[in-house]
């Protein structure tokens, strides 16, 4: 939500997630202990879930796609946090919201980055895998339990080419049922004695020369018991890799393994996926009792979903806290009371959802930075530097690895891989004051500062195109200023640049100044320069119409010459005199008195004209 009069936030968040969430990543405290990562972030918030808090790859699409055409439009850099996702196929980055994400993200595209929570299906063995051969008959068969009623739901994902009908062979075997092998092409149910069951396939993309076969599986189980589910069939030119996801209301058990559970979007090949570890598992609630999670500090959650993406890629890249967080509570949902605080303001969470903003919180800290030193970062850059400086310790093992990725957020550690070194420039304070029609910056090194210069740019909008004032950099001490005199009446941003003796350079600001149109009082000013030769620019302040009248005299009083002597504007006004007098003939060195003579107003002061 962009800060201004306009932005007025009327939606009431019932679910809390989406308020949880931006709490961690950008809360500014509102006077609690509660900051978030990035507190002086501005939002733009867009609601991608249905009044039942489900949510359509459309609608996710939908988001993204605005967000970016938003923050274009502002000249914005922006993180979108994406605690959302789903697990199962394709799981390779190759679905629709994936291929949304990298259309708008990645390597080239930078000022911007996509993060994704990585799931909460961690230690669910709903997952198999096996590679077949070029022998159609091996198989991968997978054992589960259900109650009486249960709708089971199996995704199969083959990597067959081409992935045509014939290739791939499902078979279904309850406590008295056989069914298969049938292939999907087309779509088969029958009712069974033991359930009914539907097998559909689809060529995944959906063309002939694809590498994928999706095969969906639904079971409506009569009664409890255990079946399993066999594939068999020809590789052909593709890898062979067959991976079955089963989901259901009631499992009993499975024989799966706990793998490839990032499912989409969160194998997304551009996002940033952020896995989970915990922080805390000790809280107070609202009524002062003392409540645990159970999980051990500093491991891994349980839930975490762990990677690879189904084609190899790693995922999660890395993991950040979520178990247990405090964070802002929505006044329109609903908490268990453990989980509520004191003060009904916050509340404590657990999942994946509030590992990912931490991490987009980081991020959009690295972009102020980033912007600052006048440096832009894109996806690709931003999960490097999160990879590269990212914490091992005994609880992680060796890393990379299918759980925490490349380990334990480490936020210092990430903006030396991105920044380098803090700089050695460093102000103190940078102020802006308007004096008539000029604006004077002034700036203050803090101890210990060390420079080489500095540049003054000048913008109209915060977002607009920054002008270079300055030609030669600004030297000094440590106190350094700058005077501009804008084209217009207006609102201005300035900012400093830096530059320290390593070459790295920063920018400081923004400040902002508005010049008035109008003076408020009559006011006369000091020429510059002043000695002058063999021109001075003499300024005055005319708050209303007036006959003005200015004159320039020599210290018997003689006029010399007369600038102006008509009806003028109200306004800030400034006239040049070339050092001569009423007949154009240059005078001598000396001192000269200028008077402004504006209705009742008037006022004298002394120029000094110094010749070679």
């Amino acid at each position: 939500m962009l800060r201004d009069e306009s932005s007025l936030f009327t939606h009431q968040d019932i679910h809390g997630l989406g308020t949880h969430v931006t709490g961690i990543a950008a809360g500014n405290g509102g006077g609690t202990a509660y900051v978030g990562m990035a507190p002086e972030a501005d939002m733009i918030i867009v609601k991608a879930t249905r009044d039942n808090a489900t949510f359509s790859s459309a609608d996710v699409i939908t988001a993204l796609q605005y967000i970016d055409a938003k923050a274009h439009i502002l000249g914005r850099q922006y993180v979108v946090n994406m605690s959302l996702g789903a697990t199962g196929g394709p799981a390779d980055g190759s679905d629709a919201e994936a291929k949304a994400i990298d259309a708008i993200v990645g390597p080239g595209k930078p000022r911007k980055a996509v993060v994704v929570a990585a799931g909460n299906d961690g230690g669910k063995r709903i997952h198999a895998r096996v590679t077949l051969n070029d022998d159609p008959t091996a198989t991968l068969s997978q054992k589960f339990t259900v109650e009486a009623n249960d709708d089971v739901l199996l995704q199969i994902w083959s990597q067959i080419k081409p992935n045509d009908i014939g290739k791939i062979f499902v078979t279904l075997t309850g406590p008295d049922t056989t069914f298969g092998p049938v292939s999907g092409f087309p779509t088969v149910t029958q009712n069974q004695r033991d359930g009914t069951i539907t097998v559909v396939s689809s060529p995944h993309p959906y063309i002939l020369t694809g590498t994928d076969i999706q095969t969906l599986v639904s079971l409506t189980a009569k009664r409890r018991g255990t079946w399993t589910v066999s594939v068999c069939g020809a590789k052909g030119q593709g890898s062979g890799n067959v991976d079955m996801w089963i989901f259901g209301s009631s499992f009993i058990d499975t024989d799966g393994d706990d793998a490839f559970l990032t499912g989409q979007p969160a194998s997304t090949k551009n996002a940033i996926t952020v896995g989970s570890y915990v922080t805390k598992s000790v809280w107070v609630d609202f009524t002062g009792t003392a409540r645990t999670s159970g999980s051990a500090t500093d491991a891994v959650s349980g839930f975490s979903s762990p990677g690879p993406a189904r084609d190899g890629r790693q995922k999660p890249e890395i993991s950040a806290p979520s178990e247990a967080i405090a964070s802002t509570f929505s006044s329109t949902s609903s908490a268990s009371s453990e989980f509520l605080l004191s003060g009904f303001t916050h509340r404590i969470n657990l999942g994946t959802s509030m590992a990912a903003p931490h991490v987009a919180g980081a991020i959009a800290l690295a972009f102020q930075e980033g912007a600052k030193r006048q440096t832009a970062f894109d996806a690709g850059q931003l999960r490097d530097a999160l990879m590269n400086s990212a914490d091992a310790d005994a609880n992680t093992g060796e890393v990379p690895n299918i759980k925490w990725g490349t380990g334990k957020l480490d936020t210092d550690g990430f903006f030396t891989a991105l920044l380098g070194g803090p700089l050695t420039v460093q102000l103190a304070s940078f102020t802006a004051a308007t004096d008539g029609p000029r604006v004077r910056l002034t700036w203050h090194l803090a101890a210990g500062t060390g420079h080489t210069g500095f540049h003054v740019y000048r913008s109209v909008g915060l977002q607009g195109e920054r002008l270079r004032l300055t030609e030669q950099p600004i030297e000094g001490d440590t106190t350094l200023s700058f005077t501009d005199t804008p084209p217009q009446s207006g609102t201005y941003y300035y900012w400093v640049a830096d530059f320290d003796r390593f070459g790295r350079s920063a920018l400081h600001g923004p400040v902002i100044a508005t010049l008035t149109t109008v003076p408020t009082i009559f006011r006369l000013r000091r020429n510059r320069p002043n000695p002058f030769n063999p021109t001075a620019t003499i300024e005055c302040d005319i708050p209303r119409a007036e006959h003005v009248v200015l004159r320039i005299f020599d210290t018997l009083g003689r006029e010399v010459r007369t600038l102006v002597d008509t009806r003028q504007p109200a306004g800030f006004h400034r006239v040049v005199w070339d050092g001569t007098n009423r007949e154009g003939q240059r005078v001598g060195s000396g001192v000269y008195l200028y008077t402004l003579t504006a209705g009742t107003f008037t006022q004298s002061m002394r120029m000094t004209l110094l010749k070679k």
